[in-house]
This record gives structure tokens, C-alpha cells and sequence, in this order.
């Protein structure tokens, strides 16, 4: 299973680029190097909504202090892809 297939990349995307916005405005350069990422991978996850590979996918989680698990979809009952939390 390919972490696309359970995480909402495009909500990750959104939750990457606020934080960096919350941090005064950081550069997706900076982040990546906080992060311990390339400039790429974040440009992939932010302009193009892919789903990260796993370690990247943890790395910014911890960065941005959000559980994973923030992001993992969940079969509802009728068995269509849910979120564990809210959008906000």
C-alpha cells in the first residue's frame, strides 16, 4: 500500500504551507531543510498535491507537531475514504 492511498495529500499540502506561513512567511527552501528534505519534494508536495513517501510524510509531521494520524483516511461505513479530523 503507497501512502497516497491512505493520507489526504492535499490536505497535508494545505497544513505544510500554512505552518510555513505561520513561521513568518518561511520559504519552502527553509522548511525543506528543517525538515531534512529537498526544495523538490516540498515543491511536489505543495504545487502538485503527491502524496509524500514515508519518511518525508513523518519528518514533516513532526515538524509541523501534528500526529500522523491527522491525516490518514478511514473507510466510513459505506466503505468511501473519511478523514480522522475535522478541516479546518
Amino acid at each position: 500500500m503507497k501512502t497516497r492511498d491512505v493520507i489526504d495529500a492535499r490536505l497535508f499540502a494545505n497544513d505544510l504551507l500554512i505552518e510555513c506561513w505561520r513561521r513568518g512567511g518561511m520559504s519552502l527552501r527553509a522548511a525543506a531543510e528543517e525538515m531534512g528534505t529537498s526544495k523538490a519534494t516540498m515543491s511536489r508536495l505543495t504545487r502538485h498535491g503527491d502524496a509524500p513517501e514515508l519518511g518525508t510524510f513523518l519528518a514533516a509531521c513532526q515538524w509541523m507537531q501534528v500526529p500522523p494520524e491527522s491525516y490518514v483516511k478511514r473507510p466510513d461505513p459505506q466503505g468511501t475514504p473519511t478523514l480522522t479530523r475535522q478541516k479546518t
